[in-house]
């Protein structure tokens, strides 16, 4: 009796390996691209607490100078920090004879916040 071997199967073992790493490379693929998607969301959130923080510090330094002059009335821009921190703000103080506003626009990298404070003059 002759003994055939079966030759229909040559080269299967290359065939799966290659499905195997394609479905692998994909998941990789997936997988990295959903963490460069969250450190970049880090990053957005980042900057965008720095800048408000910079808002505030704006707020902050426009109530000391009217504390210290109430008729104040002057608008105004700083930095905040060293060059690593390139935090910023611009302050703007409207004197009405009822209340006096101040708005100070805080930035940070690409972030940019808005804080305005109302209160009301006493005579």
């Amino acid at each position: 009796m002759k003994n055939y071997k079966n030759n229909n199967q040559k080269g299967f073992a290359l065939y799966l390996i290659v499905i195997m790493m394609s479905v692998l490379l994909a998941a990789v693929l997936g997988l990295s691209n959903i963490i460069i998607g969250g450190v970049n969301l880090a990053i957005i959130v980042r900057d965008s607490g720095n800048a408000f923080y910079a808002a505030d510090s704006g707020v902050e330094k426009a109530l000391y100078l009217i504390a210290n002059n109430p008729d104040y009335c002057e608008n105004f821009s700083g930095q905040i920090g060293d060059s690593e921190y390139n935090g910023s703000y611009d302050v703007k103080i409207t004197c009405e004879t009822e209340k006096t506003t101040i708005i100070s626009t805080g930035s940070y990298g690409d972030a940019r916040k808005r804080i305005e404070v109302y209160f009301p003059v006493n005579d």
